[in-house]
């Protein structure tokens, strides 16, 4: 007869193989995505990019650019990968260091390392968003998608937009005001830092930092998913609440975890799953594709459902 204790280690085992191969799908990406970029560039015709959207506290500015496509996205990956790289290292425990403890002390354990943790988050919050788009579907309401144009274009300004996003609905609408709230208490140094990590340096415990905190996650959020309409880009109405809910993570991450948890976790969103189904129209073939959403909705269900016992649990005591 199976014990509590080795219902848990088997658990813990099952969701432990599906986030590292989740994370070595993530790896994969990168070189994936360099790939793909070198196959959509046509040498003969540069494709250019003549404005760039930069968001400000919630308002778009567009920039004039003359920026060759193929520089722009291999930038945006060393970028990117400099992120992977920070996020592997903490806060509390490096990558393996809290993959050894997952094994040992379950899911919760996640939280020491910000790469886990953004994968650990993402994976449920997919499914949810699914759910939701799928539910407005039922009631008319559609969520429409992003236009095509020039593949290496497009590519590479879906990988743009979760840098340039952040800044905007996280960064500055969140960041900004915990720094200016930080200064008046602390020096010009710790404010600057409280803008890449706002818990850092806010006193958690505090109820009023905590209020302002969830105020401002809420608020961002809102206009994050609003924007998505109100911008345009092929969004429609349907948009609005996963937008939301997914701004409502981000901005939980970066409160938590860093500017650099919340960039990862919408490059999980956009360059991630933008890669493998590029990948897949260009070789005629979804089984990779098949076998990464299997391995998100899986990891999802098993994340959904360990929150659903630990908040009974909660309830119970």
């Amino acid at each position: 007869m199976l014990t509590l204790k080795s219902i848990h280690t088997a658990a813990n085992i099952v969701f432990l193989v599906l986030l590292v191969t989740f994370l070595i799908f993530f790896t994969v990406s990168f070189p994936l995505g360099a790939y793909i970029s070198l196959t959509f560039y046509n040498k003969d015709a540069p494709q250019t990019i003549r404005s760039l959207p930069l968001f400000v506290f919630g308002l778009a500015v567009p920039i004039r650019a003359s920026i060759d496509a193929l520089t722009l996205l291999t930038l945006l990956l060393a970028f990117y990968l400099l992120l992977v790289y920070l996020a592997a290292r903490g806060p509390l425990a490096n990558l393996y260091q809290t993959l050894k403890t997952v094994y040992t002390k379950g899911i919760a354990s996640v939280q020491d390392n910000t790469l886990t943790t953004v994968g650990t988050v993402f994976a449920p919050l997919l499914l949810v968003n699914i759910g939701l788009e799928y539910f407005q579907n039922l009631f008319g309401v559609e969520t429409g998608k992003l236009p095509r144009s020039e593949p290496l274009v497009d590519f590479t300004l879906l990988t743009y937009a979760p840098l340039v996003e952040e800044f905007g609905f996280r960064l500055t609408l969140i960041g900004v005001v915990s720094s200016c709230l930080t200064l008046y208490y602390c020096d010009v140094k710790t404010a600057l830092y409280t803008v890449w990590r706002p818990s850092a340096f806010l006193d958690a415990k505090s109820r009023r930092i905590n209020v302002l905190l969830n105020s401002l996650i809420i608020f961002s959020s809102l206009l994050f998913g609003l924007a998505h309409v109100i911008y345009g880009g092929g969004w429609e109405l349907g948009k609005v609440l996963p937008a939301f809910v997914a701004g409502l993570c981000l901005g939980w991450l970066y409160v938590k975890w860093g500017f650099h948890a919340a960039v990862l976790l919408h490059l999980l969103f956009n360059y991630f799953s933008g890669t493998f189904d590029y990948f897949a129209e260009l070789v005629g073939s979804t089984l990779l594709t098949d076998v990464v959403s299997i391995t998100l909705y899986l990891l999802g269900v098993v994340v959904l459902v360990w929150l659903a016992l630990r908040l009974n649990s909660l309830i119970k005591e």
